[in-house]
């Protein structure tokens, strides 16, 4: 990717999707992060976000394995403290 021009635009998606309410969720996505950043330097990662009551701490323990966050807006209509997660990520 990298000799071809293409890593910039290049981005993994993780399997599964951190919710922030399931511990295992968690793990998977670190686990991933952590295999891709070893095997795959300089390709970004992203994952969707699918719950509807996140744990803001659960999340907070992805920073670093996700580099692109793709939350679904309508699901946390009224959450400004989910906002302001996704806002300086």
């Amino acid at each position: 990717l990298r000799e071809r021009g293409w890593l910039e635009k290049a981005y993994c998606r993780h399997k599964d999707e951190p919710d922030g309410t399931g511990s295992l969720v968690i793990k998977v996505v670190q686990e991933d992060g952590a295999f891709f950043a070893r095997h795959a330097p300089g390709l970004r990662r992203l994952a969707t976000l699918a719950g509807f009551h996140p744990n803001l701490e659960r999340l907070k323990s992805c920073v670093g394995f996700v580099d692109i966050w793709a939350p679904n807006p309508v699901r946390y209509y009224g959450r400004p403290e989910i906002a302001r997660f996704f806002t300086h990520r």
